[in-house]
């Protein structure tokens, strides 16, 4: 079976330009709205709660830095639930410098970290993951496995 062109019947004549027009300027619409929609600020969350993210980040490395384990972390005043498994496999935090949060969209708060450890052996290795924070009760941090 023969492709037949789409086409319109206006009386006895074919209308093949309004078929036409219209796809036309829906891809016109797309193609100036989709860029649109990246220009949107990167956060919706306001200083303070970048600012306790970042403070509960610190809170978390500390107590990794000073050897402490993270459960103690989940008994604060305000409770904070540090799901990283590095400590648990024999890393010793080092030394930690927070880099930056430009992937925070949305949902979640999410700061890059440069870490130092060192592994059981003694071995020392740079690693620079992405931690995600969820400012709810109890505050949740974890690294983010998508960046």
């Amino acid at each position: 079976m023969p492709l037949r062109r789409p086409y319109c019947r206006k009386g006895n004549k074919f209308v093949w330009s309004i078929v036409m027009r219209r796809p036309q300027k829906l891809w016109v619409a797309l193609c100036v709205l989709i860029p649109l929609a990246g220009c949107q600020k990167g956060s919706t969350f306001s200083p303070e709660e970048m600012n306790k993210a970042r403070q509960a980040l610190e809170t978390c490395l500390e107590e990794w830095k000073s050897g402490r384990v993270p459960e103690a972390l989940a008994k604060r005043s305000e409770p904070i639930q540090f799901a990283e498994e590095w400590p648990s496999l024999g890393y010793k935090l080092k030394n930690y410098e927070i880099v930056g949060s430009q992937f925070t969209d949305a949902e979640m708060i999410r700061y890059t970290v440069k870490l130092t450890l060192e592994d059981r052996s003694g071995k020392i290795h740079e690693r620079q993951p992405t931690y995600a924070i969820v400012l709810k009760a109890p505050i949740v941090i974890g690294r983010d496995p998508m960046y």
